[in-house]
């Protein structure tokens, strides 16, 4: 019997590891969100239901698993309150890590965009978006965030930058499975730069695409110099930084060699400061 009771403790005190480790794990990391005021709905709206309803159906797509980093949805048969909507989970995270920020992201929503029949809301590693209309690409939205401190040399940081990129957006839109692509390559020997690109799945390749260097574009203009930047448009996005962001951050040797850009080990990553323009998809 005391191997038994011993057992039994054991599994009980398993669960309870468990039970607290989920509950203390953190929030997903907001970023921003776009919930114009034109578009709202009445509470208790048939809207409203179908809004709940689609939202839950995109929870329970995530803990499926099936597809796990994108998902659509759409709940509503009649066309005056029917609702459309999608998830994305960045392309490195697990499937446990997608269903958390969706589940966190589907009831959140609602507090950023309250009574709202279109709404994009951004976290670290996930996005949650849903419309009255079918067609989410008529979003022109784009919000920008950089790092507050520069590189040592810009142009040739910029260079290097601007290759690696390309790269990673010719990746991304050729991705089947998923449109999304990492890079790491050696700036020095203290520092390497990481970038990535992606898209949502219901994007063309050759949609993905422009809205990958759509993105590019905006690049100088928010964080030119920057040891690191952002953009995020509602159905792509891509993002760098001089530090590993994303999972199997491997390293590539620049060829060229870009040459010492640091005299010292590369800094801890700094908080962010973000703002915000409009852009065309």
């Amino acid at each position: 019997m005391i191997p038994s009771k011993l057992s039994l403790l054991l599994v009980l005190l398993s669960i309870q590891i468990t039970t607290t480790v989920l509950a203390q794990s953190p929030d997903p990391v907001y970023l921003t969100h776009v919930c114009p005021n034109a578009t709202s709905f009445p509470p208790n709206s048939t809207f409203g239901s179908n809004l709940n309803l689609l939202l839950s159906n995109l929870s329970a797509a995530a803990a499926n698993g099936e597809g796990f980093h994108y998902a659509e949805s759409t709940a509503g048969n009649d066309s005056s309150s029917a609702t459309y909507g999608l998830y994305l989970c960045r392309g490195d995270i697990t499937p446990k890590e997608c269903q958390n920020c969706i589940d966190f992201a589907t009831t959140d929503t609602l507090n950023h965009c309250p009574n709202q029949k279109t709404a994009i809301v951004w976290y670290d590693r996930c996005l949650v978006r849903y419309s009255n209309r079918s067609a989410f690409s008529v979003q022109p939205d784009t919000f920008m965030l950089y790092n507050t401190r520069n590189v040592s040399e810009p142009d040739r940081f910029n260079e290097l930058l601007g290759r690696v990129m390309n790269e990673i957006v010719a990746e991304a839109a050729n991705g089947e499975a998923k449109k999304f692509a990492t890079k790491g390559v050696e700036l020095s020997a203290f520092q390497s730069l990481y970038t990535l690109a992606q898209c949502t799945d219901d994007l063309s390749e050759e949609n993905c695409d422009r809205c990958l260097r759509t993105c590019l574009s905006l690049l100088p203009s928010c964080c030119g110099g920057k040891q690191g930047g952002r953009v995020l448009l509602p159905s792509c996005n891509i993002r760098y930084e001089v530090y590993p962001f994303y999972e199997g951050a491997a390293v590539a040797t620049a060829a060229p060699p870009y040459g010492e850009l640091a005299s010292s080990p590369s800094p801890s990553p700094v908080e962010t400061t973000w703002t915000d323009d409009q852009g065309m998809l």
